[in-house]
């Protein structure tokens, strides 16, 4: 095997930066203190070690593979890799104790085990425009993706901020279970897809959507600029812990079968003030009087009459009845009965049909 260790001046205004070799490495590359390395190459592949040592920067511009060991930072301080490039970690990747940064607006993807020092005292922020997670993803840190986060394996993190979130995975916050305030999965824009699990103290949705088939494990909170679209064309999404909310919700109906219809499962309680619901007939689906869904259900319900209906597809002369049992709320197709004043319009209407037939034969007469 190869080894190489590369020695730089010992402050940063001497630095020159330099391509870090050998490629592939299967040794040790350190890039000590102060010092300045650089990556241009695609792929740059490391098997062994590579140490990003306290003070000292790595510029990726390339591909960068780590199937090895990469240390960011020390026991001493903090350190910075710059990321143009991609930065495809199929190893180890740990952060020192020290204030430890990924930025750069590159690509992150991780199928091997991302984890920080939960004992540091430092606080690291990782900053790219996409992150691809399928391995463990264990950071204790700022993370700022512009993109999309894409998580199909561990996640465990407490302050995310990403334009959209698709997980099929778990995504957790390591002080969920604690009686620490502040922790908590926020959203303002964009959006999230929970196929799998996420799991938070408080999950705040003041905008954007929410959609998919998962379960969020937590007290949610649902804003009046925020949409929530259970399934997945359709689906059922899962709430373990209550939900407050005076946002808005579309549900899709195909049918009448278990899995033809979306639906919102509360194992907690339900609390709304405002927003509206809206029902979807799709995939050339027509309702029929006596059609019936169970389209919520929660433990307990409250406000659920400050809330508005409107729906898409339903047929000409067809309502809809909605019905509460014991928090478990459904709607039934009926035939539409005419309003009182609609009741008035048609008797006056045909009053005036039978007063013009009588003068029709009263002037035949004469």
């Amino acid at each position: 095997m190869v080894a190489a260790s590369i020695i730089a001046a010992s402050t940063s205004s001497l630095a020159v930066a330099y391509q870090i070799s050998p490629n592939p490495n299967y040794g040790d590359i350190v890039i000590f203190s102060d010092d300045e390395a650089e990556n241009y190459l695609t792929p740059f592949e490391n098997f062994g070690f590579l140490i990003v040592a306290s003070s000292a920067t790595l510029r990726n511009y390339g591909d960068l593979q780590n199937h090895g060991y990469l240390w960011v930072g020390d026991d001493w301080g903090g350190a910075d890799i710059e990321n143009h490039g991609s930065l495809i970690n199929h190893g180890l990747v740990v952060f020192g104790r020290g204030n430890d940064h990924i930025y750069g607006g590159g690509l992150i993807s991780n199928s091997g085990r991302f984890v920080g020092d939960i004992n540091k005292s430092g606080h690291d922020t990782i900053e790219a425009s996409a992150l691809d997670n399928s391995g463990l993803f264990d950071v204790n840190s700022q993370v700022i993706i512009n993109g999309e986060v894409t998580n199909s394996g561990d996640f465990i993190n407490h302050e995310l901020h990403v334009g959209t979130f698709v997980n099929t995975g778990s995504f957790q916050n390591p002080f969920a279970t604690s009686n620490a305030d502040g922790y908590s999965y926020t959203q303002f824009y964009g959006e999230t897809v929970n196929n799998g699990e996420i799991e938070f103290m408080f999950i705040d949705i003041h905008g954007g959507s929410l959609k998919g088939t998962g379960t969020l494990v937590g007290n949610v909170n649902i804003g009046s600029s925020a949409t929530v679209i259970p399934g997945s064309s359709p689906g059922t999404l899962s709430i373990d812990g209550d939900l407050h909310s005076s946002g808005n919700y579309v549900f899709e109906i195909a049918g009448v079968n278990s899995g033809q219809y979306d639906v919102l499962d509360i194992d907690g309680n339900a609390f709304f003030t405002g927003g509206n619901f809206k029902f979807e007939f799709i995939d050339g689906y027509l309702p029929s009087p006596g059609d019936h869904w169970d389209f919520l259900v929660a433990d307990s319900l409250n406000g659920f009459d400050t809330v508005g209906f409107t729906f898409a597809g339903l047929g000409d002369g067809l309502g809809i009845d909605f019905h509460n049992e014991g928090g478990k709320i459904s709607l039934t197709v009926i035939t539409a009965v005419p309003e009182p004043e609609t009741y008035a319009m048609l008797l006056a209407g045909l009053g005036l049909m039978g007063f013009m037939a009588c003068r029709r034969k009263l002037k035949e007469a004469a």
